[in-house]
Protein backbone atom coordinates (compact mmCIF):
# COMPACT_ATOMS: atom_id res chain seq x y z
CA UNK A 1 0.00 0.00 0.00
CA UNK A 2 1.38 3.35 -0.98
CA UNK A 3 1.25 6.20 1.51
CA UNK A 4 -0.15 9.49 0.20
CA UNK A 5 2.50 12.09 -0.46
CA UNK A 6 2.07 15.62 0.89
CA UNK A 7 1.26 18.11 -1.82
CA UNK A 8 4.24 19.63 -3.56
CA UNK A 9 4.99 23.27 -2.74
CA UNK A 10 3.51 24.61 -5.99
CA UNK A 11 0.30 22.63 -5.39
CA UNK A 12 0.21 23.82 -1.78
CA UNK A 13 0.73 27.39 -2.94
CA UNK A 14 -2.09 27.00 -5.45
CA UNK A 15 -4.37 25.61 -2.73
CA UNK A 16 -3.51 28.51 -0.41
CA UNK A 17 -4.13 31.01 -3.21
CA UNK A 18 -7.45 29.36 -4.04
CA UNK A 19 -8.50 29.45 -0.37
CA UNK A 20 -7.49 33.10 -0.10
CA UNK A 21 -9.43 33.94 -3.27
CA UNK A 22 -12.50 32.13 -1.94
CA UNK A 23 -12.30 34.02 1.36
CA UNK A 24 -11.93 37.37 -0.43
CA UNK A 25 -14.90 36.59 -2.68
CA UNK A 26 -17.11 35.71 0.28
CA UNK A 27 -16.41 38.89 2.27
CA UNK A 28 -18.75 41.87 2.33
CA UNK A 29 -17.46 45.10 0.79
CA UNK A 30 -16.35 46.75 4.05
CA UNK A 31 -14.75 43.51 5.22
CA UNK A 32 -12.94 43.22 1.90
CA UNK A 33 -11.51 46.72 2.24
CA UNK A 34 -10.33 45.94 5.76
CA UNK A 35 -8.79 42.64 4.61
CA UNK A 36 -6.90 44.30 1.76
CA UNK A 37 -5.60 47.15 3.90
CA UNK A 38 -2.33 46.27 5.54
CA UNK A 39 0.65 48.28 6.63
CA UNK A 40 3.85 47.71 4.76
CA UNK A 41 6.21 49.34 7.24
CA UNK A 42 9.27 51.38 6.47
CA UNK A 43 11.57 50.41 3.64
CA UNK A 44 15.19 49.73 4.49
CA UNK A 45 17.23 52.20 2.48
CA UNK A 46 20.87 51.91 1.60
CA UNK A 47 23.41 54.54 2.60
CA UNK A 48 23.20 56.36 -0.74
CA UNK A 49 19.41 56.56 -0.63
CA UNK A 50 19.51 57.88 2.95
CA UNK A 51 21.97 60.60 1.95
CA UNK A 52 19.78 61.47 -1.04
CA UNK A 53 16.66 61.71 1.17
CA UNK A 54 18.43 64.01 3.64
CA UNK A 55 19.68 66.17 0.76
CA UNK A 56 16.12 66.40 -0.54
CA UNK A 57 14.85 67.45 2.89
CA UNK A 58 17.50 70.16 3.17
CA UNK A 59 16.71 71.35 -0.37
CA UNK A 60 13.00 71.63 0.42
CA UNK A 61 13.69 73.61 3.61
CA UNK A 62 16.03 75.99 1.74
CA UNK A 63 13.43 76.49 -1.02
CA UNK A 64 10.70 77.20 1.55
CA UNK A 65 12.96 79.76 3.22
CA UNK A 66 13.68 81.42 -0.15
CA UNK A 67 9.98 81.58 -1.03
CA UNK A 68 9.09 83.07 2.36
CA UNK A 69 11.91 85.62 2.04
CA UNK A 70 10.76 86.54 -1.48
CA UNK A 71 7.13 86.98 -0.38
CA UNK A 72 8.01 89.35 2.47
CA UNK A 73 10.63 91.37 0.59
CA UNK A 74 8.73 91.76 -2.69
CA UNK A 75 6.41 94.43 -1.26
Amino acid sequence: METPQPPSPPAAARDAAARRQWVLESLEEDQLVAAKTRRLGRARLGRGAQVLMWALRVYVLVMVAIVIYTIFHAR
